[in-house]
């Protein structure tokens, strides 16, 4: 059963990836991060943001309740989970109070950057590299947490950090002295770069 959450955790982060992507919803990105996150570790905390944070994309959306997850998350049978995601089902349809300590979690997140080959707008690219062929038309996405970096990829060919190659959609912290490269061509990422600073401001 823990796999089959896994998935289906995985499955709404990536929805909610394609909503950042075409709607330039930030909170869709954040609450993308927030779902791969909760995978990795399932806490009533979490999910309690993250229900909090799809409220929010309810408000600018409502494309979420035709979604396939939307339908699979009911099959869900894991006490925890189930009573959770029951409950996620519940606020997308109508808002549930929060506690202070879980809406303080979603104001330590910030803005996002993404990157990747395409200029077009509807992919929605801060950072574009057109001439690297390697790369995906989204390749990445680089947001900071409490002043920490953190790097997401989301290609076909890859983000390494420091050389070595990072799981696609799982949030990696990195500080400014790691080495970012993308694609098969090695294309570099500077953290420096204007648009990533801005995030620590």
């Amino acid at each position: 059963m823990k796999n089959k959450n896994y998935k289906i955790l995985g499955n709404v982060a990536n929805y909610l990836n394609e909503m950042a992507i075409c709607h330039r919803l930030i909170s869709a990105s954040t609450a993308s991060a927030f779902a791969y996150m909760v995978r990795e570790e399932i806490s009533l905390e979490k999910l309690q943001t993250l229900i909090f944070l799809m409220l929010k994309i309810k408000e600018e959306n409502e494309r979420i309740i035709s979604t396939s997850f939307y339908k699979e998350i009911t099959d869900l049978k894991e006490s925890k989970i189930e009573t959770i995601l029951t409950l996620m089902l519940k606020a997308i349809e109508k808002p549930i109070n929060l506690d202070d300590d879980t809406q303080a979690i979603v104001s330590h997140v910030n803005d996002f950057v993404q990157i990747g080959r395409s200029a077009k707008q509807e992919h929605g690219n801060d950072i574009v590299f057109p001439n690297d062929k390697t790369l995906s038309r989204v390749h990445l996405v680089i947001n900071v947490v409490e002043n920490q970096y953190f790097v997401e990829d989301r290609s076909a060919n890859g983000t390494f950090v420091n050389g070595k190659k990072i799981e696609k959609g799982v949030r990696i912290p990195i500080s400014v002295e790691d080495k970012i490269r993308i694609g098969r061509g090695g294309t570099v990422v500077e953290l420096n770069h204007p648009k990533i600073l801005k995030l620590l401001s």
